[in-house]
C-alpha cells in the first residue's frame, strides 16, 4: 500500500513539473513571436502602442 501511494505521488509530481516546464515554454514562445513582430511591424499605428507598454 505504501509502495503505490509513493508512485502515485512520484508520478504526480513528475506530471506536474512536466506541465510547469510545458507552461515556462509556452510564454516563452510567445515572447519570441512578440519580440520579432515588434521588430518589423506591419502597421505603424501599433508601434507607439507597443513601446509605451514596454515603457510602463
Amino acid at each position: 500500500m505504501v509502495t503505490i501511494i509513493g508512485l502515485v505521488t512520484i508520478v504526480t509530481l513528475i506530471w506536474l513539473l512536466a506541465w510547469a516546464m510545458g507552461l515556462e515554454s509556452d510564454s516563452e514562445r510567445r515572447k519570441l513571436i512578440s519580440a520579432s513582430s515588434a521588430a518589423s511591424p506591419t502597421h505603424s499605428d501599433i508601434v507607439p502602442e507597443r513601446q509605451t507598454r514596454r515603457a510602463a
